[in-house]
């Protein structure tokens, strides 16, 4: 700030100095310019033009031989001396001259032998101007310039006096020319000193005028690059000043604003990926769950797998009892509790079938009700990931708009550009990762909805081997039955051992599809485990891609709220 007043402040003051400076100096050299020309072309000649006609009116008057007479007398002490100087006082105080006097030309001098009576000259005073009296000699009358002499400052008019050597000299004192020469120099340079007097002190209230309003935005300015929007700058006119002060009043305004609503955002952001990740996580348990669950199925096809093997294997050998019923009648009776007792057992056999594929179905059907529930699951998830990457936008667009704000601020927003390019990274790496876990729910989808399609098969396929079970236990039942007749009427042997040929034939057809079923229905539980165990990764890494949301909005939230703006 001091080096801000020096900088500023010091050149306006300077400036403002040395414009008027220059202006008083401009006014006092013209001045006195004026003043000396009018001295020169207007006074002095009128002084010349006094002292010629003083010379002529002494000159025509004046008695030669009396003077001449003076010249060889001794000066004043002569009669002709007091004469002529009576007679020159007359003169001077007619004109209203300073002095006038008769001098003698010899060896190249010149020397007074009379004078008026009140002169400051003696007689015998040796002449200055020398050169002007030489000139008067010649003929014509001849009036000096301004000069010096032990007497002071004169102007003469110098006239020859025919028939000798004398000449005749008018005096006039021009000293007030001197003395007002002075004066007006003594003007000039108490102007010039008023001047800068004056110029200091409206330097400094005209520095103080723009500059403390200046130094007031800086303060400012140096506040909100240090995160504090709480105040606003003071505007007090209509100047450029003020506009800009107002300028700044509007720009803090709406940082103020928008730092405010990417606080709430980012809060919104913050809880969103909490919930996003509580509810992915406790997806990631499900979707364990239905793992261990088709593994538990998985287990169930194997065993109702080998229940069909072995009950194929139990209608092979019903199949083979009933062909040596046929082909040995004698032996009828002691097949007869063989075949009950492998009758009872492919029953029990058959029951037990159905059961487990009473289980597998219930499996089956659970399983479904869980990848339903996954499903419904990922759409909720969706939904949340469509508005956090509609909040995603917004934030760009708010660091789009601190951006621009930071570009009209110019220099005192550098500091705020960088955080409004920070939240923008941010925005986008959340935008990013925003848009995986919407391909991740896609695929999960797809993975959900193709496991909902398999396990639906699954289990149309384990009802329809229950029912084909069931008919086998059916035709257990009928063959207990037909073994019961057969042990009562031997005689109908014949005709029971074909019919029970044909359902021992039309079972091991069922039990040989029931087989295939359960081979099929293991096979598609197993991929049921293997796109479980899918899921389950996918899941791990959703949860780990909202983790990194859920860190980078509060990062966001943080940066954010070192903004000062109550």
């Amino acid at each position: 700030m001091q080096r801000f007043n020096r900088s500023i402040g010091a050149r306006l003051r300077i400036m403002i100095v040395m414009i008027l400076l220059f202006a008083s100096l401009l006014f006092s050299i013209s001045f006195y310019a004026v003043s000396m020309s009018i001295i020169n072309n207007s006074v002095m000649p009128q002084v010349d033009q006094m002292l010629e006609i003083g010379a002529k009116s002494v000159y025509q008057d004046l008695n030669i031989s009396l003077a001449v007479q003076a010249q060889q007398g001794n000066g004043s002490d002569s009669g002709s001396g007091m004469q002529m100087e009576s007679y020159l006082q007359d003169k001077v105080n007619t004109l209203k001259l300073e002095s006038a006097y008769i001098a003698v030309v010899k060896d190249g001098k010149a020397e007074v032998v009379a004078r008026n009576e009140k002169s400051v000259y003696k007689v015998k005073d040796v002449l200055v101007p020398v050169e002007d009296i030489q000139k008067a000699k010649q003929g014509e009358m001849n009036v000096t310039g301004a000069y010096s002499d032990s007497y002071g400052l004169h102007k003469t008019a110098f006239f020859a006096i025919a028939g000798s050597n004398l000449v005749l000299g008018v005096n006039e004192d021009v000293g007030f020319v001197q003395e007002k020469s002075q004066q007006i120099l003594w003007i000039c340079i108490g102007i010039t000193i008023a001047t800068l007097l004056l110029g200091g002190i409206i330097s400094t209230i005209v520095v103080r005028k723009v500059v403390e309003p200046i130094a007031e935005l800086v303060r400012h300015s140096e506040k909100i690059a240090q995160g504090d929007l709480s105040q606003e700058p003071k505007v007090i006119g209509n100047n450029e000043i003020a506009q800009l002060a107002r300028s700044f009043q509007s720009m803090s305004h709406n940082l103020k604003e928008m730092i405010g609503h990417v606080l709430s955002t980012s809060g919104a952001v913050v809880q969103g990926s909490d919930e996003l990740l509580r509810r992915t996580e406790a997806i990631g348990v499900k979707v364990q769950d239905s793992t261990v669950a088709a593994g538990e199925v998985a287990k169930g096809s194997t065993s109702i797998a080998s229940a069909a093997a072995e009950n194929a294997q139990a209608m092979e050998e019903i199949a083979q009892g009933v062909q040596h019923i046929a082909s040995s009648a004698n032996d009828v009776s002691d097949q007869i509790s063989e075949a009950t007792e492998e009758t009872v057992n492919g029953n029990t056999l058959a029951q037990n079938a159905v059961a487990q594929m009473s289980q597998v179905g219930q499996a089956a059907d659970e399983s479904l009700r869980y990848i339903h529930s996954m499903n419904e699951r990922s759409e909720a998830i969706g939904s949340i990931v469509s508005a956090i990457f509609d909040i995603t936008k917004q934030i760009q667009m708010l660091s789009l708009n601190a951006s621009i704000e930071a570009a009209r601020a110019g220099e005192h927003g550098r500091g705020f550009a960088v955080v409004a390019g920070e939240v923008r990274k941010l925005a986008e790496q959340s935008k990013e990762a925003t848009q995986q876990i919407s391909d991740y729910l896609v695929t999960i989808q797809e993975v959900s909805q193709q496991s909902v399609d398999s396990v639906t098969r699954v289990s149309r396929e384990i009802h329809s081997g229950t029912e084909m079970v069931q008919q086998a236990s059916s035709a257990f039942n009928q063959l207990s039955q037909l073994m019961q007749t057969i042990n009562a009427t031997i005689q109908t042997v014949s005709a029971a051992t074909e019919q029970v040929s044909a359902s021992s034939e039309e079972v091991s057809a069922s039990v040989e599809e029931t087989a295939l079923i359960a081979a099929n229905a293991q096979h598609m539980i197993q991929e049921i485990g293997l796109n479980s165990e899918e899921q389950l990764s996918e899941m791990e890494g959703y949860s780990e891609v909202v983790r990194q949301l859920s860190k980078q909005a509060t990062e966001l939230q943080t940066a954010v709220q070192k903004f000062k703006i109550k």
